[in-house]
């Protein structure tokens, strides 16, 4: 049976080179409940992952028919769901989601897929994956080469109308990007799933006969299986290779689920931010204004105040009254280790519309959640 390796969030222990010689590491990342790092040991195990029992099979089947790949893959698990703290102390009740990495052992990725393959596509993955190590070390000096060869190869394994947005977008994207420019890397990727969007959406309508509403359980059971996303995996991926797992895994997570992954809760991980919010709890107003998945991001916020009659009630408004305190942007992940430390307070990031600040003040344990919902302008007299 495939054990699970413990170990530190976003990173892996590859072992000695003589150890790992050819062999793939296998990041299973799922929207298990993100853990603090005492408890992480529990959630690695691989009977704790919802879909343990089916890795554990696929890997097991798969050393069966191909004994020439025993030992190829060493598995790794990241719980990258969100915790109880952001879902007003409850699980999320809608089916569980994955994604699979293969990355060497410098844990650049090699290839990836959205659901938990079948032994096919394992095997194709693995294939796919060797190709792709070759490259790299083939072209590690010509970059313009090797991201010609990946986007010339991605064209061949989609249907036409991905080929058209790869041709027209990815080369150019992928080539002027470096890893000194994460920036810039991130704003082509972005910019990317935001024009694959509507291209899946229709594709992802005429093949399972579905609307693809987001969070509905239809979409997310069919998205387990892999062909659901098999194009627009391959249209990506170029963007993704010879990139260090930790560098993509957030936006990646991200622009699939269209939920901002919440990985990393340790408190070393986010002792600036806890130092900035304590040395203020108790004196100043504190605002968090939280940012929302990439998607959403693509629609400008605050929204533009059309109505003259709503002049110095908008949102606008709101949000320049509100800066004048300690205000600060933070991510799900952020908003996670904020309430871990305010342990009395628990809410839904979602339900009943998205949470977009929330505010502490000082003496009250309950913050202020301003949802996009709310009426800016009942808030703005408080600031």
């Amino acid at each position: 049976m495939a054990s699970f390796a413990a170990g530190p969030v976003l990173l892996f222990d590859p072992g000695s080179a003589s150890q790992t010689d050819g062999t793939l590491h296998m990041v299973v990342v799922t929207d298990d409940p993100a853990s603090p790092p005492d408890e992480r040991d529990v959630i690695a195990s691989s009977e704790n992952l919802w879909c343990g029992q089916a890795i554990n099979a696929l890997i097991s089947d798969l050393y069966e028919t191909r004994p020439d790949l025993n030992g190829k893959l060493k598995l790794h698990q990241i719980a990258a769901g969100w915790p109880k703290q952001l879902l007003a102390g409850e699980n999320d009740p809608l089916p569980q989601r994955a994604i699979v990495f293969l990355c060497d052992r410098e844990q650049q990725v090699l290839d990836f897929c959205v659901g938990v393959p079948g032994q096919a596509e394992l095997i194709d993955m693995i294939e796919s994956s060797e190709e792709t190590a070759s490259l790299l070390s083939i072209q590690a000096d010509q970059p313009t080469k090797l991201a010609k060869q990946l986007v010339d190869r991605a064209k061949e394994r989609v249907h036409r109308n991905y080929r058209e947005l790869i041709e027209s977008q990815l080369l150019e994207d992928f080539a002027t990007s470096t890893e000194s420019a994460d920036a810039a890397w991130l704003k082509n990727y972005e910019s990317l799933v935001v024009q694959l969007l509507p291209l899946y959406t229709v594709d992802f309508n005429l093949r399972f006969n579905a609307p693809m509403a987001i969070n509905s359980p239809r979409l997310r059971i069919l998205e387990q299986h892999c062909e659901a996303r098999h194009d627009w995996c391959e249209t990506v991926l170029p963007m993704l290779v010879g990139k260090q797992l930790r560098r993509v895994i957030h936006p990646v997570v991200d622009s699939v689920w269209q939920a901002p992954p919440v990985i990393d809760l340790s408190e070393g991980s986010h002792a600036d931010l806890l130092e900035w919010f304590q040395s203020r709890r108790d004196v100043a107003t504190i605002v968090f204004a939280i940012t929302p998945d990439v998607i959403t991001q693509q629609v400008s916020w605050p929204p533009p105040n059309v109505n003259p009659k709503m002049r110095g009630r908008s949102w606008s408004d709101l949000e320049i009254a509100m800066s004048k305190h300690a205000f600060r942007g933070v991510t799900a992940e952020e908003l996670a280790v904020i309430l871990q430390v305010e342990t009395q307070v628990s809410l839904n990031a979602l339900v009943p519309s998205r949470l977009r600040y929330l505010v502490f003040r000082p003496k009250e344990g309950k913050p202020v959640e301003i949802r996009e919902s709310d009426l800016p302008s009942k808030f703005i007299r408080r600031f």
